[in-house]
C-alpha cells in the first residue's frame, strides 16, 4: 500500500485567478465609452481622471466638456481663474456650461471660447439688470437644447438680430431679465421644437402676458411638440442682481 501511494502521480495545484477587486475593468472599456462617462462627471472629478494613468490622461480633453461652476469648490475669484484654465486646456466640444450666478468678468470672451463649441445646455446669469446679453450667445443656436438666462437685458440694443433660429431648443427659462415684446416674438418664432417655456419675473411685456396668456406668438409655439408653459410676473421690488 505504501509503495502504491508513493507511485501515485502528484496533481498540479491550480493557479488562483486574479481578484476581481484588483482588476481595473473600467479602464478596459473602449475610449468612446470612457469619454461618455467622463462627460457626466462633475468638472473637478473629470479633470482628476487625467492623473489616474497613461490610459486616462488624454480622455478628458477629448470628451465633451461638462462645466458646472458650482462643482468648482473654491471662492469666486479662484473659480474665475479655474474657468480660464479649463478653457485654455480643453479644446471642446461642450455638453453643459452652467454659471450658477457667478459674476463673470468677461461674458462675451467666455462665450467665444473654443472649448464651448457645439454647446447643448447653458445656464447664463449676468451680474445685474443693466448687463446686455452678449451677441456671442447666438453661436450656440444650432446646437442648444436647454437654455436658462437671467439677470440681464435680453437683446434690447440696436444691434439685436432681426430673427432667431434655435432649431433644437426644447427647454427655455428666462428669469429676472428685461426683454422687449417684439424680441420675445422673434425668439419664440425661432424655436419650433420648444417643449417647455418658463418666464419668471421678466420685464418688458407685462401687459401682453397679463391679458393674453400664453405669451405670443401662439402659432409659433410647440409647432412640432406639445408645449408646457409657466409664467410669473414681476412684483415690486425687483432685485437688481440674480443672487
Amino acid at each position: 500500500m505504501a509503495a502504491a501511494a508513493a507511485a501515485a502521480p502528484t496533481l498540479p495545484v491550480a493557479k488562483k485567478g486574479p481578484n476581481l477587486e484588483e482588476i481595473d475593468l473600467i479602464s478596459s472599456l473602449p475610449g468612446e465609452i470612457l469619454g461618455i462617462i467622463i462627460s457626466l462627471l462633475p468638472i473637478d472629478d473629470a479633470v482628476r481622471t487625467t492623473s489616474l494613468s497613461r490610459r486616462w490622461r488624454p480622455l478628458w480633453r477629448s470628451s465633451p466638456l461638462n462645466l458646472d461652476i458650482f462643482h468648482i469648490n473654491r471662492c469666486s475669484r479662484d473659480r474665475v481663474a479655474a474657468v480660464y484654465k479649463i478653457f485654455s486646456e480643453h479644446p471642446g466640444p461642450a455638453r453643459r456650461f452652467l454659471t450658477n450666478c457667478l459674476q463673470i468678468p468677461d461674458p462675451d470672451g467666455w462665450l467665444r471660447s473654443p472649448a464651448l463649441r457645439n454647446l447643448q445646455e447653458i445656464d447664463l446669469w449676468l451680474s445685474k439688470w443693466e448687463a446686455p446679453m452678449p451677441l456671442s450667445i447666438l453661436r450656440f443656436a444650432p446646437t442648444l437644447r436647454v437654455a436658462r438666462f437671467g439677470c440681464c437685458r435680453f437683446f434690447q440694443e440696436e444691434d439685436a438680430p432681426p430673427s432667431f433660429n434655435f432649431p433644437c431648443l426644447e427647454k427655455l427659462t428666462m428669469r429676472i431679465l428685461s426683454v422687449r415684446e417684439d424680441t420675445l416674438d422673434r425668439l419664440l418664432a425661432g424655436c419650433p421644437d420648444l417643449e417647455s417655456l418658463l418666464l419668471d419675473r421678466c420685464r418688458g411685456f407685462y401687459g401682453r402676458i397679463a391679458y393674453h396668456p400664453p405669451p405670443p406668438p401662439v402659432s409659433a409655439l410647440g409647432q412640432n411638440k406639445p408645449l408646457s408653459l409657466s409664467c410669473s410676473l414681476p412684483t415690486p421690488p425687483v432685485p437688481l442682481c440674480c443672487c
